[in-house]
C-alpha cells in the first residue's frame, strides 16, 4: 500500500510539472538536478482496530529543490501552493484518498512539503476447514 501511494504522488507531481522536473523516489548524492522533487515515505504506521481490521498512516514528505538560489523563497511559495491544491485527494486504486496535515516549510532553501494519508487494512484468513460430520451420544443417569 505504502508503495501505490508513493506511485500515486509521483504521478500527481509528474501531471502539474511535467519532464522539466526529476522526481526520485530513494535517496540521492549530491548530483540531484535542480529544479527537482524527493518523494519519500518516512514513518509508516499499522494500528489493530477490530478484529482482522487495521488502520495504515502513511506520512509522506515531497522534498522541492529549486532552480533558482536567489529567488527561492517565491519559487518554493508556488509550488507549495501547488501541491497543497493537487496532494489533497489522490488516486488510489479505484478511488481516491484523501491528504491529512498538509503543510510546509523552507529549510535551507528547500520546500518541505508534508501530508498524511490514512487508509482502512482488512486481514484476510485462509479459510479453516469445516468438520464434515459429527455424532454425540449422550446418556442420562438416573430415572
Amino acid at each position: 500500500m505504502t508503495e501505490d501511494i508513493i506511485k500515486a504522488v509521483c504521478a500527481v507531481i509528474y501531471g502539474l510539472f511535467g519532464d522539466g522536473y526529476k522526481i526520485y523516489t530513494e535517496a540521492v548524492a549530491q548530483d540531484a538536478d535542480a529544479p527537482c522533487f524527493f518523494v519519500l515515505c518516512t514513518t509508516p504506521s499499522i494500528n489493530r482496530r477490530l478484529g482482522d481490521e487495521y488502520f495504515q498512516k502513511t506520512p509522506v514528505i515531497v522534498q522541492y529543490l529549486p532552480q533558482n538560489d536567489e529567488e527561492y523563497r517565491t519559487e518554493c511559495t508556488d509550488v507549495f501552493e501547488k501541491l497543497s491544491l493537487n496532494l489533497d485527494m489522490i488516486p488510489l486504486e479505484d478511488s481516491y484518498i484523501h491528504g491529512l496535515d498538509l503543510h510546509g516549510e523552507i529549510i535551507d532553501g528547500v520546500l518541505n512539503f508534508y501530508v498524511r494519508y490514512d487508509t482502512p487494512i482488512v486481514k484476510t484468513k485462509e479459510p479453516t476447514a469445516r468438520m464434515e460430520k459429527i455424532e454425540i451420544t449422550q446418556e442420562l443417569k438416573g430415572g
